[in-house]
């Protein structure tokens, strides 16, 4: 084999490495649910299953609301049905300046994209470079 052949094949591996496995199921559910089709400007994307796990849901928001330095380059994406209880947790968001959006007909089950649980995603050029499950997340590390 030649040098060449084992240089692509290397190159190629590493570059598959670093995406998300389910980076494009999740571009088409944005997409096609918000009609948002490039993520450039973000850097950090929150998906919020409003109706999934209550402890994760709250303690998500609450560090939100705590952590919210440059705020603008982060969107929260909530899926679900919200109720009063987190509309009031919202509205903050949105008063300290991320975008939020909301699909409360929970489109996201359509798509592949793994999405139970809160998940954070970091984002560079607008493509996902990380993704975390918040059930158990440090917070320290936002």
């Amino acid at each position: 084999m030649s040098v060449r052949i084992i240089k692509y094949f290397f190159i190629t591996l590493i570059l598959s490495c670093n995406s998300y496995k389910y980076e494009e199921g999740i571009r088409e559910y944005i997409k096609d649910t918000f009609n948002i089709s490039t993520l450039e400007d973000i850097e950090l994307m929150i998906i919020l299953p409003i109706n999934s796990c209550e402890p994760c849901v709250n303690e998500t928001i609450h560090h939100l609301l705590q952590k919210n330095k440059d705020a603008t380059k982060k969107i929260v994406i909530i899926t679900g049905l919200i109720s009063n209880r987190h509309s009031y947790q919202i509205r903050h968001l949105i008063k300290n300046g991320y975008k939020v959006v909301s699909d409360e007909k929970n489109n996201i089950i359509k798509y592949e994209t793994n999405i139970g649980l809160p998940h954070l995603f970091k984002l560079k050029n607008g493509s996902i470079v990380s993704a975390v499950c918040l059930e158990d997340y440090n917070w320290d590390d936002f």
